[in-house]
């Protein structure tokens, strides 16, 4: 009995706007936080296991810290980035007195409306390898960008503040993408990491066209109750919480970055008509298409 209490783990979930709300920051911006030597990581956040509903990119500058993330041990030290996708499980293990890294944290909805590449294949990447060493060259080319956006985010009287500090933000990401784009791909261990690999790599081919449960069992050549239920005890999610996941993101980011009509949207993501289209928008979003994309409210999946 004892064993098992003791594989049990909490595991807290941090979204952007909480975190602005416990470093009350009195001039935030909304969906975004920088981290620097005045605004630091709270402590807390490497001290326990946790989720962030967001995106995390981190330069260690100084020390070392080790952790798990999505099950898989990762060391982080001076010359090293680290890429975290949004709802990864990160399990803290130690870290030096003196370990420091320059952090941004952000919702995908903040970086919703920029032209960002439809090619996932990055993303492979970053979740295979999401802790990549890089040159001494590369690491201070990237903090240049990170000291740029902390000074334009501070600057709070600045009526464009938010876009500005949006637009470092989507060059810095160009910089990462780039960086992993040019690196190799690394093998995933243990099988049933491997099938969570070729579940996600299925489903940035698929998610468009295929929402059905079946069709990646299939592909997969397993049953959908072992699928569904690896999925789950591995990610916390369903297949099902995954695929919908996915095309909401693909939907919000045709929504704010392009004029594409909904019926077009509704088409692209293959549905059998718009209104069927907008009212899975409004099951998982709480909004309708076109007021996501009229509305400046921010929205998360649920």
């Amino acid at each position: 009995m004892k064993k098992n209490v003791m594989k049990e783990k909490v595991v807290q979930n941090y979204t952007v706007d909480e975190l602005t709300r416990r470093l009350l920051d009195p001039n935030p911006i909304q969906n975004f936080i920088a981290f620097h030597k005045n605004k630091q990581v709270p402590g807390y956040i490497f001290d326990h296991p946790h989720s962030l509903d967001g995106i995390v990119f981190s330069i260690c500058t100084k020390g070392t810290a080790r952790f798990k993330i999505n099950m898989q041990e990762f060391s982080l030290f001076p010359n090293a980035i680290v890429t975290i996708l949004p709802n990864t499980i990160v399990e803290p293990i130690n870290r030096s007195k003196d370990f420091y890294v320059e952090t941004l944290f952000f919702s995908f909805d903040f970086i919703a409306d920029l032209q960002l590449s439809s090619n996932f294949d990055v993303f492979d990447f970053i979740e295979q390898k999401p802790c990549l060493p890089i040159t001494e060259e590369e690491a201070i080319d990237l903090l240049r960008y990170h000291e740029l956006i902390v000074e334009k985010h501070n600057r709070t009287g600045h009526c464009f503040r938010k876009e500005i500090t949006k637009c470092l933000l989507f060059a810095l990401i160009a910089e990462v993408c780039s960086l992993y784009s040019n690196k190799e791909k690394i093998s995933i261990q243990t099988q049933k990491e491997q099938l969570v690999g070729k579940f996600f790599a299925l489903l940035r081919k698929h998610y468009k066209e295929e929402r059905h449960l079946s069709f990646y069992a299939k592909m997969l050549c397993l049953t959908p109750k072992y699928l569904t239920s690896t999925i789950k005890r591995i990610t916390g999610k369903s297949v099902l919480v995954w695929i919908h996941e996915a095309t909401i993101a693909s939907a919000k980011v045709l929504l704010k970055s392009s004029n594409k009509t909904i019926l077009q949207i509704s088409e692209d993501l293959n549905f059998a008509d718009s209104s069927m289209f907008c009212r899975f928008f409004r099951k998982y979003t709480g909004m309708t298409p076109i007021q996501y994309r009229e509305s400046g409210v921010n929205v998360s999946v649920i």
